[in-house]
């Protein structure tokens, strides 16, 4: 497995928050909490975002490499 960049170890931890986020607003119902629960879409999606422009940053370079060593 290929080291995580710094946007993909960001985004997957975006997405963590938001997945207790959902799990938080099904299953408990915390009062301190409600004035973030409205957000938790936008760290969803915001999560999902920050990790797939990491991964195609990351699949970028790799390209770059595997048609660098093909010519050289």
């Amino acid at each position: 497995m290929e080291k995580l960049n710094k946007l993909e170890i960001a985004g997957l931890i975006i997405l963590a928050i938001a997945g207790i986020l959902f799990l938080t607003d099904k299953f408990l119902k915390v009062e301190f909490l409600i004035p973030v629960m409205e957000f938790k879409e936008i760290f969803l999606y915001s999560g999902i975002a920050i990790w797939a422009i990491g991964l195609m940053q990351k699949e970028s370079v790799k390209r770059k490499n595997s048609i660098g060593n093909k010519n050289g």
